[in-house]
């Protein structure tokens, strides 16, 4: 798989920057590891909705935002319980899938390259107080019939 880690680090950018021993261990495994100032990409999930950003070199619009109000006004929130999200790129088009369904298909990107998170959880603007379960990243975008 290919790694792209962004090569700036800014309070608030959803990036975390790499150390040399991390990439080694990456390339070790067999990784290609490539250190550069193009997109990468973050998910931000609440009871109000789903998010997909892009970030990096001062840039970080969401491009991608499910907002079940928007979509459901009798249902206006995700709610607490468990939800099953995927957020695939085809073309450096993100889309949002819900519990099975496509749920919305966001902009194209402009970046040349972008590329998947590999920091689960949280970062510096704070953490995830919840359970996440069953966290997959593939080499390539998954079908819709595939999710």
């Amino acid at each position: 798989m290919k790694v792209g880690v962004p090569k700036e680090v800014k309070t608030l950018e959803f990036r975390v920057g790499m150390t040399p021993a991390g990439v080694r261990e990456l390339v070790h495994d067999g990784h290609e590891v490539v250190v550069e100032t193009n997109a990468g990409m973050g998910i931000s999930m609440g009871i109000n909705g789903i998010s997909v950003y892009e970030h990096g070199g001062g840039y970080m619009p969401p491009l991608a935002v499910y907002d079940p109000a928007a979509k459901n006004p009798a249902e206006p929130q995700l709610g607490t319980g468990w939800h099953h999200v995927v957020v695939t790129y085809t073309d450096k088009q993100p889309r949002i899938y819900l519990d099975g369904y496509l749920v919305h298909t966001g902009l194209v990107s402009p970046r040349e390259n972008v590329y998947a998170p590999y920091l689960l959880g949280g970062g510096s603007y704070g953490f995830f107080p919840g359970t996440v379960d069953e966290v997959a990243i593939y080499a390539e975008s998954l079908s819709e019939k595939e999710v």
